[in-house]
């Protein structure tokens, strides 16, 4: 599951960076140029993004962004041994940004001292967004990246209305809007609401034909998760769950796995 939408996330940030460079990092830029992800020097490192910014006054530099949706201690270690070889292999000034997406407080550190020196890399919450700076967007990756930043003293349910109804607009056919809450939905398990973009989903899709539309199909698969996860709760074996649930072994021992996770 984590890995779903970590790599979810990484796709959007690819399609939308211009605007995530200019709205989260606040960096103007006249030019910005793709790099290689992939740093291969002996060893071999993958950034999640890495750019070369051409800002509108100074030098050029490197743009090396990060995402991370759990809090690690060593990431102060791992994003020092980015910066070393990006400046090598590109012989550019490197900018690092680490953007936070978990579902946990950001606690993990940011910097690490040496006896000669101090490095340090910007850690950034996107929960310190505001959701409007992404829902007012005309691209709908963009829109997307809503459902993961600050809601303020808004309603998860009402901001996810707002951000369907949004969807709905920029959506040119029924089949790209169910992809959309598709991946609205797989974001919104890092804030724990992808109950809520389903329930809202189906009731947006009301003139749809449920029984062929990816929504209602979606919604289903929620709804045997949370029974599923009811009866896991209760003890019952697994050849039951699976034989009411409809669900695979698979997807069962998924489940029971974010029930440990929670515990």
């Amino acid at each position: 599951m984590a890995q779903d939408y970590d790599k979810l996330l990484k796709e959007i940030l690819r399609e939308v960076f211009p605007a995530i460079t200019e709205k989260v990092l606040g960096i103007q830029t006249r030019r910005i140029d793709p790099l290689p992800f992939d740093l291969q020097y002996t060893t071999e490192l993958k950034t999640d993004q890495l750019y070369k910014v051409t800002p509108l006054t100074g030098p050029a530099f490197a743009l090396h962004v990060d995402l991370q949706t759990k809090n690690d201690k060593a990431m102060p270690a791992r994003m020092l041994a980015y910066c070393g070889l990006i400046h090598l292999l590109h012989g550019l000034p490197v900018h690092q940004y680490v953007l936070y997406t978990g579902k946990g407080k950001l606690s993990m550190p940011a910097t690490i001292t040496f006896p000669a020196f101090t490095y340090q890399y910007r850690l950034l919450d996107m929960r310190q967004f505001p959701y409007q700076t992404f829902l007012q967007s005309q691209q709908p990756e963009e829109v997307l990246l809503a459902i993961i930043a600050d809601f303020g003293e808004e309603s998860s349910r009402l901001v996810t209305q707002k951000i369907l109804r949004k969807l709905k607009e920029l959506s040119v056919s029924e089949a790209e809007l169910s992809r959309r809450v598709k991946q609205l939905s797989r974001l919104g398990t890092l804030r724990n609401i992808s109950t809520v973009i389903i329930q809202e989903a189906l009731a947006m899709a009301i003139t749809l034909d449920k029984t062929k539309d990816g929504l209602y199909q979606l919604g289903q698969q929620e709804r045997q998760e949370e029974i599923a996860l009811n009866l896991l709760k209760e003890g019952l074996a697994e050849e039951m769950i699976i034989r009411v649930t409809g669900l695979t072994p698979k997807e069962i021992n998924q489940l029971k796995q974010r029930l440990s996770s929670k515990q």
